[in-house]
Formats: C-alpha cells, structure tokens, sequence
C-alpha cells in the first residue's frame, strides 16, 4: 500500500526548494554593500526569497562599481559566485532540454565557474566582456530564455512539449507500441521485434527508446500518470470511494495485495469496481494485512486517515480463523448493523403499501451524515423518491450515488488475481512489484489500444526530462543479425 504514495490522492500542494540559489551566489542590484536580491527559482512555484549580502569578495576584480551595476542591469541573469560569473536561466533549466540538436551549454556558465582571462586588468574586462557576448547569442541560452518566458505565463510543461513537436511522431509510435505490449500481455523483450517490424513497414521509429528495459519504463510511466489522473479526479470532484483488499501469492512465492477502488470516475453517475494497485506485503497473516493497510494509510494526511477510521470500523476480523478483535459491545458494530438497515430502507420493494411523508427520514438523515451529503436535500429528494420511485431526482442522487460506490462482493480482485498470475507466468517470476502493478493495472482498467491517447504521457514523460525516440546525444540500438541458414536465406529472396 506504500505505492499508493505515487498518486497524489492529497490536496496539500508541496513546494520543492532544493534549487535556490545559495548565500554563495549572488546576483546584485547595484551597490557592492548590503545588496539585495529577489531571487526566483524555476522549481519553487516562482517564490521570491530576499537575500542580503554585505560582502564584495563574490565580484569578478577586473569590475568596479559602475561595471557591476551595468552589467546586472543590462544582462540580469548574471550571478556571482567566487570572484566567477554564471548564468541563472541556463541554471535554472534541465540541462538535457538544452543540449539538443547542435547547441550546448557549458557547465562553467551553469555552476557558476566563468571567469576573466588576460595578463592586464583591461585584458581581463574585454575577455569576461566578450564570454558574456557570446553566451547571450548561444543557441542553448535562447532556448532556455524561451522556456523561461513561457514559465512566467504558467505554461512551463507545454512550452516544452510544443519546444519537442517534431518528437512526437515517433515517440508516440513507440508508446503505443509498448502499450500494446501491456495490454496484450506480452513480453517487454517484444518491443524491439515490433519496432524493426514497423521500421520495415516503411514507419520512422526514431532512434531510441527500443530496448526491452525502455519498454518496462515507458508502460511504468503510463501507469503511474494514468493512475495519477483518477486520483486527482477523485480529489477535485470529491467523489465517494470504497477501497477493496485482498491477498493471494504469485508464482514466484510473493505474497501480493491486491487493491481495487469502487468510485466514481469521469462522469459521477458511472460507478466502476476497478483494478488500482497491487503491492507487496512481508507475510499473509490477517493482522499484517490489516496493520499494513491502515499504516500506510494514514501516512498520507488527511483523506487517508479518513479511509483508515473507515477500515477499522469494517475490518472486525484479524486471525485467519475469523475470531473477532472487536467487543461484541463495540459502538462500530451497532453502527455498521444501523447501516444495513438504512440500506435496505432506500430499496422501493421493503416500503410498506401505505406510508406518511416522513416515513424513512430517520434512516436517510442517518445515511447524509455517514456519506457525508446534504442532509435536509437528502430528506427532501427522498419525499419526492417516494411518490416517483420510477426516478431519481436531482436532491437524492447525490445519496443514492454515495449508496452506489459500497462494495457487495470482491469479484473484481479475484478478476484482478487472475490477471496478475497471466503477468506473471512461469516465465517471467522474476518481476517486481512495481512491474506487475503496471502490467495489471493497463491490462485490467486501461483503455484499449484503439483508444489510448499518448501525446499526454510523452509530454510528462519529456518533461520529466526523459528522452524522446529521436534523441541524439546517446547511443543507438544494436541490431544482432541472425545468419544461422544465411546462404538459404539469400537462396530464397530470388
């Protein structure tokens, strides 16, 4: 359940600061003592941090004041550090989005280490003077002053995405490839074979990203943000949810929990059981299972501390010979039999032929307060439910939908087990965890092939900093011809 951490089911926004700039580099305003600076980081959601300096033992010697105060003024990205000059946009920037394509940005200029040369103070002036130049005009430096402009405007991620359009293409013939594999059940070690298929069918595939193991990662990748997008479906819609467990073994002798939600997702009148997560857990013992899921539930704030008051009011049953842990007097067993009874109250066929208006109030307060709905529309609809039943109005469907998302079986985990011991076949006993959970999960929820979109996950996947199929900075795939029969072969192409 540890892997339920990856899918962002939380509203509490992080913010990561481990790309300020330090107190060794500086970038000044004007004077040389007690300089103020409003430094923005690219990975901190543009927070400005003030920092104060009263030192100028940060400036290159070969400037005075003026020098430094035009310099700042007229080229702004320039920072200090060590008596050196960097370049805070090219700093700020993956370094992998830059060099592409014939341009490159030096190190010196990213970690802040460019420095004047010469034999005289005026030598050293013109040397630094012109660096600047040269670095200002760069092919990596525009295309990291273009990512930074768009950034401002809050569109950082499409700015990348439309910066690699050419890219696309290919990549998206390689994700669809790899989906295909997932879903089809098929080996990662297919990808290579699939790839040089389509390449001789006259389809570019690009140059990288045809390995078996960029296969295992690219089917990770698609899982993890498909599971990220109904997480956050289910956060900003506040939708109901049930979580459903349960344990088996695998072939290879690991005892895996699989986990499955009951929600609502896209539309809020769809209720689906579904395939979520599959984890690993140290041993099938009853009180480990359940000590696992609520630990690791409450790990993640609120929401699933919420969850986790809900499981302990359900799971009564710790040892595997159904011996309750609960006392019989317990307030949670009267609450989960109160319950039941409301349940059945909803149902048009337990209502007796003659009832007032306010027959089944009671139990559908009761329900608003446990789903946490509106109480007094609840009422209401519920009065109108009664003399239409043949409908459901606008003020009990939010109930009757929370009512809809409880669990009356655990058929889909059992679907799920099924699913998980086709992955993994006496073949391929050696897959992790996270590899089955991918695998699982695209092959039991996700959309068939025809209907799988890639553009969204190739662009999280390159602005994660991955690589696309054309890119050229790296090594290209070997191919292993096969010339076992080879003078039969060349017998048989005439």
């Amino acid at each position: 359940m540890s892997g339920l951490l990856k899918y962002a089911f939380t509203k509490t926004k992080v913010i990561n600061n481990d790309n300020n700039i330090n107190n060794s580099e500086i970038n000044p305003n004007i004077t040389k003592q007690n300089i103020v600076t409003n430094e923005t980081s690219l990975d901190d959601d543009h927070g400005t941090k003030e920092m104060q300096f009263e030192s100028d033992t940060e400036f290159p010697d070969c400037w005075d004041l003026k020098q430094i105060s035009y310099f700042t003024k007229e080229y702004p990205w320039i920072y200090f550090k060590k008596k050196n000059i960097g370049c805070t946009i090219c700093k700020g920037i993956k370094q992998n989005l830059l060099d592409h394509k014939g341009s490159h940005v030096s190190s010196e200029w990213i970690n802040g280490e460019v420095y004047p040369s010469g034999s005289s103070l005026e030598k050293k002036k013109t040397n630094l003077r012109k660096k600047i130049a040269k670095h200002k005009s760069s092919i990596a430096h525009l295309n990291a002053q273009k990512i930074v402009t768009e950034s401002e405007k809050n569109v950082m991620d499409e700015h990348i995405f439309k910066f690699k359009a050419a890219e696309h293409e290919s990549t998206a013939r390689i994700f669809r490839t790899a989906y295909s594999i997932a879903k089809y059940q098929r080996p990662y070690t297919d990808l290579p074979k699939m790839t040089d298929l389509q390449i001789l069918n006259g389809l570019d595939m690009g140059r990288v990203l045809q390995s078996n193991v960029s296969c295992s990662n690219i089917i990770d990748h698609i899982a993890l943000e498909m599971r990220k997008k109904i997480a956050l479906d289910i956060i900003e819609n506040n939708r109901k949810i049930t979580i459903l467990v349960d344990e088996s073994t695998t072939l290879s002798k690991k005892s895996m929990l699989v986990i499955c939600l009951r929600c609502a997702v896209g539309e809020p009148d769809d209720i689906y059981t579904f395939l979520f997560d599959i984890v690993e857990i140290p041993n099938a013992s009853a009180i480990t299972i359940k000590e696992y899921i609520l630990k690791s539930l409450v790990k993640f704030g609120q929401f699933f501390t919420s969850l986790a008051n809900n499981l302990k009011q359900r799971l009564f049953t710790t040892q595997s010979t159904k011996v309750s842990s609960v006392e019989s007097n317990d307030p949670s067993r009267e609450i989960f039999n109160n319950l039941l009874a409301d349940l059945e109250m909803i149902s048009p066929n337990n209502w007796p032929d003659s009832c007032d208006i306010q027959y089944g109030d009671t139990s559908i307060r009761r329900l608003s307060k446990i789903f946490k709905v509106d109480e007094q529309a609840s009422v209401r609809g519920f009065r109108e439910y009664k003399d239409f039943p043949s409908s459901l109005n606008d003020n009990i469907k939010p109930l009757m939908n929370a009512v809809k998302t409880l669990a009356i079986s655990s058929a889909e985990c059992e679907r799920s087990f099924s699913s998980m011991n086709e992955v993994v076949s006496s073949k391929r006993s050696l897959l992790t965890s996270d590899h089955i959970s991918s695998l699982a999960f695209i092959n039991c929820t996700g959309p068939p092939v025809n209907n799988f979109k890639p553009l969204p996950y190739i662009k999280t996947w390159l602005v994660s900093g991955k690589r696309s199929a054309i890119e050229e900075n790296c090594p290209k795939r070997l191919k292993v011809n096969d010339k076992t029969y080879k003078s039969i072969w060349s017998c048989l192409e005439k």
